[in-house]
Parts: C-alpha cells; sequence; structure tokens
C-alpha cells in the first residue's frame, strides 16, 4: 500500500475506528502491496493483520498445492478472516483501440508486464477459453515463475 493507495487508507480507517473498540493499537504501515503485507505478517514480530488481495493470497495457496515448498511454509500458519468488499475488476483498453466490448478480446493478444509486486505473483490472467485469448508472456510473468 503506497501512501495514497486505498489500502493504506482502508488501513488507518480501521486503526482509527475499529481498533480502539477492540482495545487493541495498529498501525497502518505502507508497503509495496499484497506479497510484502503476506510476508510481514508471517515473518516480523509484532504485526497483527494484513491486508491482501484475495488473488494473491490465492495465489499463495494455489503455489503451494502445486508443490512449491516456499509458499506453504509462508501462507498456511495463516488464515483469512473475512473479505472487506468484492474487488471489481476493469477490462481497460487504450483510447484509440477499436474494442468496445469483452467479446472483441476474441483472438486478441495481451501482454502483462506489471512492476508491483503483488501483480507479479498474478501471472498471466485466466480468461474463459470461449474468449480465445492467447497470453503473451512478459518479463514480469517470467519473473514471477522463478
Amino acid at each position: 500500500a503506497s501512501e495514497r493507495g486505498t489500502y493504506i487508507k482502508i488501513g488507518r480507517d480501521l486503526a482509527q475506528f475499529v481498533a480502539p473498540s477492540a482495545d487493541i493499537k495498529l498501525d497502518a504501515v505502507p508497503s509495496a502491496g499484497s506479497a510484502e503485507n503476506v510476508r510481514r505478517l508471517r515473518h516480523e514480530p509484532g504485526v497483527k493483520l494484513a491486508l491482501v488481495q484475495s488473488d494473491v493470497y490465492q495465489s499463495y495457496l494455489d503455489m503451494a498445492a502445486g508443490g512449491n515448498a516456499g509458499a506453504g511454509v509462508l501462507i498456511r500458519p495463516l488464515r483469512v478472516i473475512m473479505p472487506l468488499y468484492n474487488e471489481e475488476i476493469y477490462f481497460i483498453v487504450r483510447a484509440y483501440s477499436e474494442r468496445n466490448f469483452v467479446h472483441e478480446i476474441k483472438n486478441a493478444k495481451r501482454t502483462s508486464d506489471s512492476m508491483r509486486a503483488s501483480e507479479r505473483i498474478k501471472g498471466p490472467v485466466n480468461l474463459p477459453d470461449a474468449a480465445g485469448l492467447r497470453a503473451i508472456p512478459s518479463r514480469a510473468d517470467a519473473a514471477a515463475r522463478d
């Protein structure tokens, strides 16, 4: 969560409005994103909870189930308390794109290059096979698999 991101604002609200009635002290701490928040919760003393995007948490579970021992060691001692809200995901195209509807992505190429750690861990987006979307692996996707 950056200083201006949604999660830091949610964390500050939890610290201000929820923590006092639960008789706990919370501090909202900026981070590089969900993956860092998972690591901090698992390994840093004093960290009580983490705000994590659901797909990042699920990615760790999937990697652990697929035999990634590091992911298993990291995620197995943790659990979800509750989702705070349903995340919306948007299909975004360039302003000059000829595409106006989701079905128009059929047989289109897609890149997924991202520098945010919480996005790198996701890897390629899984869309229904009916869309006919072919993923073009990016440097970020390759780094996430390593």
